[in-house]
């Protein structure tokens, strides 16, 4: 009991010795914490700006705008705004900012935001400063586009002949910025083409849709790979390989009735002019007895031809007598030498047939004669039509 009454005795000295000073405790005056929120925002205090990030527009692979709102001046002119960004969070107006200066008023504003990195993630906020504090709007996160090459698709063949062709490809899309060349590029024989081989270039493409290439000194009888380009300053991409053979290369053609240094048929079978070329068909009435013997040949033309190059002969023939022969396959000689000659086109007891030779090695100037057989009693009639060379 004694010990109690003492306690209480020390406790009421205590209080009664103290005073409010003596509870001045080191504390802060302000939190340093106070405004800050997961978005971004910071307001030091009621007197400084406030200001907000509203938007992200035109976002390309090296830049974008920014826009944001002063909301309120707070309680003096605005000496600096704007925008500031970095690839870090809360970027602030140490890392890269825009300017726009003082302002004693409310309003929206668009900063352009450039030099940046394709394909990378960005921080966006606005800021605001006046005599009172430097405040943050809140925080966007914008990505920057990718970079990529053109879209082209090779498309389609036209016109082809035998060193020529036309190629209606498409442009789909520029890609990551202007086209700077674009056409189709090909090669013979295999192989991938690419635009280090033969190539057309329409330079700088003002609009997307179909273009035309024309592929040019081509040669007969090739095979080639073609397929489309594009270029920007980003690369260059290619269509789908397409592949076609040009047509032979005919180096003469001609109907037989323009063929000139014609020599007469044999035996003195009569040799006509007519619409469908000559007409080879024997008279009757000047053929004897001693014309009749085996291997005795009829009609035939014959004409010298300046050929520049290897080549094959080409050329028709029906009978005259369709309906009571059938077509029979006529004696070719080059030089005065047989050659092989097979049918190309047509039937053999059709109406007209297409006769091909076998390749003949070295042009110059050569002497050419079909010569159609005898049968024992008289030669058969034939239509002989467009002689065609054809040089590979």
């Amino acid at each position: 009991m004694i010990k109690l009454l003492n306690f209480s005795f020390l406790f009421i000295i205590f209080i009664v010795s103290c005073n409010k000073d003596d509870f001045a405790w080191d504390l802060p005056k302000t939190n340093p914490y106070e405004g800050i929120d997961t978005t971004g925002v910071q307001i030091p205090n009621p007197e400084s700006p406030v200001v907000i990030t509203t938007g992200i527009l035109n976002i390309t692979t090296t830049s974008f705008d920014a826009t944001g709102n002063i909301n309120s001046i707070g309680s003096s002119e605005i000496t600096h705004y704007g925008h500031c960004w970095s690839t870090s969070p809360l970027p602030d107006t140490n890392d890269a900012k825009s300017d726009f200066g003082s302002i004693n008023s409310t309003t929206s504003f668009t900063s352009s935001i450039t030099n940046l990195l394709p394909s990378t993630q960005y921080y966006v906020r606005t800021y605001a400063v006046n005599s009172y504090g430097l405040s943050y709007g809140n925080q966007i996160i914008v990505q920057t586009n990718s970079l990529y090459a053109p879209t082209v698709s090779t498309g389609y063949l036209t016109n082809l002949t035998q060193n020529s062709a036309n190629m209606v490809g498409n442009l789909s899309s520029e890609g990551s910025g202007p086209i700077s060349s674009y056409g189709h590029c090909w090669v013979s024989n295999g192989g991938i083409p690419t635009i280090n081989d033969s190539k057309t270039d329409l330079g700088n493409a003002i609009s997307l849709g179909n273009f035309i290439s024309s592929l040019s000194n081509l040669n007969p009888s090739q095979n080639y790979k073609v397929r489309a380009y594009a270029t920007n300053n980003i690369g260059t991409s290619y269509g789908e390989i397409i592949s076609f053979t040009t047509s032979e290369y005919i180096c003469d053609s001609t109907a037989c009735n323009s063929l000139v240094g014609i020599i007469n048929v044999r035996y003195e079978a009569n040799l006509n002019s007519i619409d469908n070329g000559w007409i080879i068909s024997n008279n009757n009435s000047i053929f004897g007895s001693s014309f009749l013997a085996s291997g005795c040949h009829g009609g035939y033309i014959q004409f010298t031809k300046q050929v520049n190059s290897d080549f094959k002969i080409r050329f028709w023939i029906q009978s005259y007598d369709q309906g009571s022969w059938a077509n029979i396959i006529p004696f070719l000689y080059i030089d005065n030498q047989v050659q092989n000659c097979s049918i190309i086109s047509g039937n053999n007891s059709g109406d007209w047939i297409q006769l091909e030779s076998n390749a003949l090695i070295n042009g110059g100037n050569r002497t050419i004669k079909i010569e159609f057989p005898y049968n024992g009693n008289s030669i058969r009639n034939y239509y002989v039509d467009q002689i065609e060379f054809s040089c590979f």
